[in-house]
């Protein structure tokens, strides 16, 4: 007959050895993976194995290195409390930094930037693009602007034709960010018209935007003269048309030639 174990009247089953010794083995592996993780969590984020040796700013001439290093840093501390919990000092903060368009950290004057991260070195490697240089918009100031009409620093009025000068007679002048004009095809067709009139031979002393109700603006040739031109359009061949104006007249004699009427050509 078998005998029973009896606690205070109550049956109790005893567990098999096998089942006892694979709670202890669970319970061991258990300690083991919070211990590494324990361990995972203060290697990466409070002890000197991880932590930055130094932050490097490199292609930016516009805007300071410290300023530019502050202004990442903080986009990407407000991604995630992780990153604010980790902190800037460690190099985990910076590792899944990629790319990042300037107007993440609010600087116009760039136009993106690469965060590169070297592990091993502990070194941070911040790649700047600014923008690129096109001309200079004059209203009550003067502000440079790239390619896309982009106002982005505060810029002398130039003299001559080396580098592009536009006066906006009666505007004001674009916030940095901002369009120097606001429709972004009328600014695209005045640089290609520029170009065309650049093609001729003629080398610019002027560009003046009279009147933004009637999208008119006009460019001053340095031998004299005025060229009439609408936002609105690029003239076809205008490049062609000009050269053959200057081999049929003098130059220096023209009041004006006006390409506002679309494919049509005025000159007095």
């Amino acid at each position: 007959m078998a005998h029973d174990t009896r606690l205070k009247g109550e049956f109790v089953a005893r567990r098999p050895k096998s089942e006892r010794r694979r709670i202890i083995i669970d319970w061991i592996i258990a300690i083991a993976v919070i211990a590494c993780i324990a361990g995972i969590v203060y290697g990466v984020g409070f002890s000197n194995v991880s932590k930055v040796k130094g932050v490097l700013v490199i292609g930016n001439r516009i805007v300071g290195s410290e300023e530019i290093a502050r202004a990442v840093s903080g986009a990407l501390a407000s991604r995630s409390w992780i990153s604010r919990a980790v902190g800037d000092g460690n190099i985990v903060f910076w590792m899944f930094a990629k790319e990042m368009p300037g107007e993440t950290i609010n600087e116009p004057a760039i136009k993106s930037l690469a965060v590169n991260v070297d592990p091993i070195g502990r070194r941070v490697i911040i790649e700047v693009r600014e923008r690129e240089f096109v001309g200079v918009w004059c209203a009550d100031t003067c502000v440079g602007f790239d390619g896309r009409g982009i106002a982005y620093f505060d810029a002398p009025s130039i003299e001559g034709s080396l580098f592009l000068e536009i006066q906006d007679v009666g505007g004001s002048a674009p916030k940095f960010g901002e369009r120097v004009l606001g429709d972004e095809q009328q600014f695209n067709n005045m640089l290609a018209t520029i170009q065309g009139v650049r093609d001729a031979g003629i080398a610019i002393t002027h560009v003046t935007v009279k009147d933004h109700n009637l999208r008119e603006w006009s460019i001053t040739p340095s031998h004299g003269g005025e060229l009439l031109f609408s936002f609105d359009v690029v003239p076809e061949r205008i490049a062609s048309i000009l050269k053959n104006i200057m081999e049929r007249t003098k130059w220096d004699g023209l009041s004006y030639v006006d390409f506002r009427v679309v494919n049509r050509v005025y000159y007095k």
